[in-house]
């Protein structure tokens, strides 16, 4: 990655530590798209969290998000939903049974958006990941 690049200091960070290990070839990829497998082994890496999830299919926003929450064990019971409404603007198809996982990730300072948006529904790169769990890591 280079030191132009927005999480220079998290994938370097990370990769020092091993935890990312990237393409093998000196290649981080920092643009692709994280799947669901690579997620799992992350979360396992860093929080002994076993994630069900391990297809090798691009992992969604809103799916990272939740098992984040999950792998850090944080309470969802007191949390409040209308935080997402709030603050981004493009959240009405977020599933119910997530909705609280999701709020505490923004209360908690683990997601924060861009431009007003969650895009839960886009797909979360290589980057992108790290540094979420870089913020988690730090929670």
């Amino acid at each position: 990655v280079p030191e132009t690049h927005w999480a220079y200091k998290e994938v370097t960070e990370f990769a020092e530590k091993g935890i990312v290990l990237g393409y093998g070839n000196g290649y981080f990829g920092a643009d692709d798209y994280v799947t669901y497998e690579h997620f799992a082994l992350l979360l396992n890496r860093l929080f002994e969290y076993d994630e069900d999830d391990k297809q090798s299919i691009p992992a969604k926003r809103e799916d990272v998000i939740v098992s984040i929450v999950k792998a850090l064990n944080i309470n969802i019971d007191d949390a409040d939903v209308s935080i997402i409404k709030n603050k981004f603007t493009d959240c009405d198809n977020l599933q119910e049974k997530n909705l609280k996982y999701i709020a505490k990730a923004v209360e908690k300072g683990l997601v924060i958006g861009a431009y007003g948006k969650l895009c839960p529904d886009d797909y979360l790169t290589r980057a992108e990941t790290v540094v979420l769990l870089s913020r988690a890591l730090n929670k």
